[in-house]
């Protein structure tokens, strides 16, 4: 009674070898910082290399010292290993780091990632002092990152290595998605945003595998969607929900991240909890796993009203208030709030809390409990524009100041239902002079801009991603403007947007039973993607020219859907069939 079988499938574990040696110091460094000078020639790193590559081990003589670095050309997860033979007292250090900086600050400019000769190595990792026996060194937990910082001093006795590489690990997620387009810019950034997904999947969903390695609520709600558009695979999906819910206080509200061990409160992501299970219930098809979580999804909207002023508005609800790394905002906290003023962000949160309750509640044949989540949200919407919305810029205010604007505030508002302002005056925000969001929030105002039927607004925002490729990253970032963090999933997201808002694939009812396709494909002329299903699979391959479409889509058996084009709707069914509009 004691034992219940494990929610998820044992960890990834491959033996990864490779790299090779950019640059080369003949000392023993343990400074941490250290900065490399030019390349490494060929003589410097023949034997290193060979020893990487797996081709024979090298030999280092009594008294040698020697830095170096190695840049595997992948982004790695994974424990150390290291055999070893000889070499009494000698020491080796080996450190990770996701990147190299051109200043010795540790938020200094990173450049072009490929370029290593003259910048700065800032990691961590392990050091072992040898005892002289041949043995295999690794370490307690996993590192990742790109480079790698080697630091050898011989001692009296000659050193043999006979083997360099990582044990690699990660969740074990097999993609079911296929995504072809005519845009061959299109391909790496999708690349880069799928290994930032999988260097973000472990037994939890991680916010970054560098730092932290937690699962914070906001970061794990764009992942999970993530997930849904590439695999069939919600084992970690629903351990994430399990576990935000094994997280609520007294206060009945879930922590801002779990597990931990420190508890940090935040109301702002304990709110994003009902859009998971929401998302949940959608996309894939488990409606009794779903009704489980019913009293938590309510206990946490219960919590709130606490918290709520004669209007119905939140007002200061607990914890760290953080919607964003805006640079004009104290550590993101939702602007107005470290005041105690009403926030526009704030309150657009638990608008699309309740509402989330609403569907779910639907969908579990409560039409009662729907309809009070329901009347609660409605009295939400009605007291925002006489607090948040200005009339005099035609923008939704951050508080009831109405003093600062963001993109922010008039994304969730679209997605809301809320009175939307025109384009003009909010999606290009340096144009408009408001708050632009940042790479992580930008994943609502790209599902704000394919609610206005924009898709081509989310095909420029893709901008950020190629950049990001002509930079060499491998990974997304947690924020450009930070300059922290080189792996960050929650920037992951224009691979869901791609399938879910640019091939226009969503579930339009519980279960997936119903399918929606309303693609709005921007500059692309063709488009082929397949999307997992829990019945199967969803396919189409769409030709686009001169305002027409002509589509072959297939659904799994027993799914009807519709096809969205121009104003224009076709019936879809299970099976084979092509659409011209």
């Amino acid at each position: 009674w004691q034992l219940r079988p494990s929610a998820l499938p044992e960890q990834r574990h491959e033996y990864w070898r490779g790299g090779r040696v950019r640059a080369f110091l003949p000392k023993y460094s343990t400074d941490d910082f250290v900065r490399f000078g030019a390349e490494a020639t060929p003589a410097e790193t023949a034997g290193w290399d060979a020893l990487l590559r797996g081709e024979k081990e090298l030999r280092l003589p009594a008294g040698s010292r020697a830095t170096l670095l190695i840049d595997t050309a992948d982004y790695l997860c994974g424990y150390p290993r290291l055999q070893v033979a000889g070499g009494a007292g000698a020491q080796v250090r080996w450190q990770w780091a996701e990147t190299l900086r051109e200043t010795e600050k540790h938020d200094g400019p990173k450049g072009d990632r490929v370029v290593v000769a003259h910048k700065f190595f800032r990691g961590f990792g392990d050091s072992w002092r040898l005892d002289g026996k041949a043995r295999w060194l690794s370490a307690p937990w996993w590192r990742s990152g790109q480079f790698w910082r080697l630091d050898v001093q011989v001692g009296a006795k000659p050193l043999r290595l006979r083997a360099l590489g990582i044990d690699r690990t990660g969740y074990p997620l097999q993609a079911h998605h296929r995504i072809v387009a005519d845009d061959v810019g299109l391909k790496p950034a999708m690349e880069l945003c799928e290994l930032g997904l999988r260097s973000c999947m472990h037994e939890v969903f991680v916010d970054c595998p560098y730092y932290e390695q937690m699962m914070y609520g906001a970061d794990t709600r764009v992942q999970m969607l993530i997930n849904h558009v590439v695999s069939r695979d919600d084992r970690l999906v629903r351990r994430g929900i399990e576990l935000f819910a094994w997280s609520r206080g007294l206060n009945g509200l879930s922590t801002m991240r779990y597990p931990a061990r420190d508890r940090q409160e935040s109301a702002t992501f304990a709110m994003i909890w009902p859009w998971m299970l929401r998302d949940y219930a959608w996309w894939r098809d488990d409606p009794a796993w779903v009704r489980t979580l019913l009293p938590v999804m309510r206990g946490m909207l219960d919590a709130l009203t606490e918290y709520t002023d004669d209007t119905g508005l939140l007002v200061h609800p607990p914890g760290w208030l953080f919607v964003d790394w805006v640079p004009q905002w104290s550590v993101g906290w939702a602007p107005g709030t470290l005041q105690g003023r009403r926030s526009a962000l704030v309150n657009l949160e638990y608008l699309l809390a309740l509402q989330a309750a609403a569907d779910v509640e639907q969908a579990a044949s409560e039409p009662l409990l729907a309809e009070r989540w329901r009347q609660k949200a409605a009295r939400v919407a009605r007291a925002m524009p006489a607090v948040f919305w200005s009339a005099k810029r035609g923008l939704w205010a951050d508080d009831e100041t109405q003093t600062g604007f963001s993109q922010h505030a008039q994304a969730f508002a679209v997605i809301a239902g809320l009175r939307a302002p025109h384009l003009r005056r909010w999606g290009d925000a340096a144009r408009a002079g408001i708050i632009p969001a940042t790479i992580q929030f930008q994943h609502y105002t790209f599902e704000a801009f394919g609610r206005m039927s924009r898709g081509d607004l989310v095909m420029q925002g893709f901008a950020l991603w190629r950049d990001l490729v002509a930079k060499h990253a491998l990974t997304p970032e947690e924020n450009p403007e930070i300059n922290r963090s080189e792996c960050h999933a929650w920037g992951s997201h224009p691979l869901f947007h791609l399938h879910a808002t640019i091939a226009g694939m969503r579930p339009a009812s519980p279960g997936f039973r119903t399918v929606r396709i309303a693609p709005q494909p921007g500059t692309l002329t063709e488009l082929e993607v397949t999307l997992p299903h829990p019945r199967g699979e969803v396919k189409m391959q769409a030709s686009f020219a001169a305002g027409r479409v002509e589509a072959t889509v297939e659904l799994p058996a027993k799914t009807s859907g519709v096809f969205v084009w121009a104003g224009r709707e076709v019936a879809l069914r299970g099976g084979r069939q092509t659409v011209r509009l």
